[in-house]
């Protein structure tokens, strides 16, 4: 029997039919698998990389936190030492160590969040 005569058999045709269906399916189903594949590690690759950066976010926001805490403990110190001070300024028949004490501590204040001395601002601007 020659090829020919092969393929002009039904039953030589069906078997060929059905070995090139399975070898065509088991191709997509492995190209479908390694793209599954791909797919998650794509996304633990993703959530890896989110992760990293919540951990940078969160450990900034600590730092900014505990600057934070260190500038207001500073404050509440030197808001504390002048308010002190007025209070247990000397009695006077004038207003001069209290309002001294009250002004300087109010500078202090002023000067740590940028503040200026009115000396050095200038003239007012005049109201219309």
């Amino acid at each position: 029997m020659t090829v020919l005569a092969l393929l002009r058999n039904p039953w030589v045709l069906l078997l060929i039919a059905c070995v090139a269906g399975i070898g065509g399916t088991g191709y997509y189903k492995l190209r479908f698998e390694s793209c599954i594949a791909a797919r998650a590690e794509e996304k633990a690759s993703a959530e890896r990389a989110a992760r990293a950066a919540e951990e940078k976010a969160q450990q900034l926001s600590d730092d900014l936190l505990k600057a934070q805490a260190a500038a207001l403990a500073a404050n509440n110190k030197t808001v504390t030492v002048y308010r002190d001070r007025v209070i247990n300024a000397p009695s006077t028949n004038t207003c001069g160590p209290a309002v001294r004490d009250a002004v300087d501590g109010v500078r202090a204040v002023l000067g740590a969040r940028g503040g200026a001395d009115q000396t050095q601002r200038g003239p007012a601007e005049p109201v219309r």
